[in-house]
């Protein structure tokens, strides 16, 4: 059984999303001790909680300490089935970190997968779902494993209630990326609103474009959509998936106005797109996972270094054997490397 120390690093629910994953992936047992210790409240919550019974789920795997407030979980894989599971997190709990879990999980194996997932779709200190899908997922073709999503609600904080399906195709293995030369080109905008007027997504999005068109970006495509949900919210994403893959994304907010979500959005995508980077540096530790599952090693640069990158590096070495080095070039800009054992 390999023993992790839960408070390593950014010491979150990070470690156990990423733990879990290759644990089913590799089909290795595994212990997580410390889990959030230095965090206000330690011990599992409500979302990290539903990653393990989630992945446990797909599996078959058994788990000891799975309530809330457990401060050591001991989780046994077996192998992924080929199920049309349904999860539903409850209330705002994210849908995009179950996913980064369930997927490096069933990313070795092969044949399709169909999830439909309940949960938060835009919550705060997590991917938007526009970012995921339109980021994340085109990446994570590059590496084999195709993700299709269909949304049929959207769920904001504090209530939640988004509806997902997901159909995720592994073909047995992972391609590995080199991604060394720093591409720009047009970007992209998407914003959306929900059981608000549809002059909310465009407002932030005339916000987001301004500024990028200030900063002598071009856009290649733009749209503000009104789409179903159970509660107000609203949320906006830029993206440049063209050889690089770089986005910036923000939520609306009571009394924040719509103007400042756009350019909340506008200023993290452009800091990214500024740098040297090929991943930005939120995909970048997305990704470590399933770089350290690959056959051949891998090379990406991202724009800085990140509690959450270097603990998913960590957690991946320690899980799959995997060698790493994280070399910082002048801008500070890293180059990562990945090893697979």
């Amino acid at each position: 059984m390999i023993v992790i120390d839960g408070s390593y690093g950014e010491g979150g629910g990070q470690i156990l999303r990423t733990a879990v994953g290759l644990a089913v992936a590799t089909g290795q047992s595994i212990e997580v001790f410390n889990i959030r210790a230095n965090r206000p409240t330690p011990g599992l919550k409500a979302q990290h909680l539903w990653a393990v019974k989630s992945a446990a789920e797909l599996c078959g795997g058994k788990v000891d300490g799975l309530k809330e407030g457990s401060k050591t979980i001991k989780f046994q894989p077996s192998k992924p089935k080929k199920e049309h599971l349904k999860f539903d997190i409850g209330t705002a709990g994210s849908i995009t970190l179950l996913l980064q879990a369930l997927i490096p999980a069933i990313s070795l194996q092969n044949g399709d997968f169909r999830f439909d997932v309940k949960g938060g779709t835009d919550v705060k200190w997590s991917p938007t779902l526009d970012y995921f899908r339109r980021i994340v997922i085109p990446l994570y073709s590059q590496l084999g494993i195709d993700v299709a999503i269909d949304v049929r609600r959207r769920g904001f904080y504090p209530v939640g209630g988004g509806d997902v399906s997901c159909k995720i195709t592994a073909r047995g293995s992972l391609n590995n990326i080199t991604l060394k030369e720093k591409v720009r080109g047009k970007t992209n905008i998407a914003s959306i609103c929900s059981n608000l007027p549809k002059s909310i997504a465009e407002r932030q999005l005339k916000a987001a474009e301004d500024f990028l068109i200030k900063n002598n970006i071009d856009i290649e495509s733009k749209e503000a959509a009104v789409e179903p949900a159970v509660s107000p919210g609203s949320a906006i994403c830029i993206y440049h998936t063209k050889g690089s893959f770089i986005g910036g994304d923000s939520i609306g907010e009571r009394g924040k106005p719509s103007e400042k979500v756009g350019l909340e959005a506008a200023k993290f995508f452009f800091d990214e797109y500024s740098s040297d980077c090929t991943l930005d540096s939120h995909v970048a530790d997305m990704v470590v996972p399933l770089l350290a599952l690959a056959k051949h090693e891998s090379v990406f640069i991202t724009s800085k270094k990140t509690e959450h990158l270097l603990t998913n590096l960590h957690i991946a070495r320690t899980i799959t054997g995997c060698e790493y080095s994280a070399e910082q070039l002048d801008g500070g800009s890293l180059i990562i490397r990945i090893i697979p054992k």
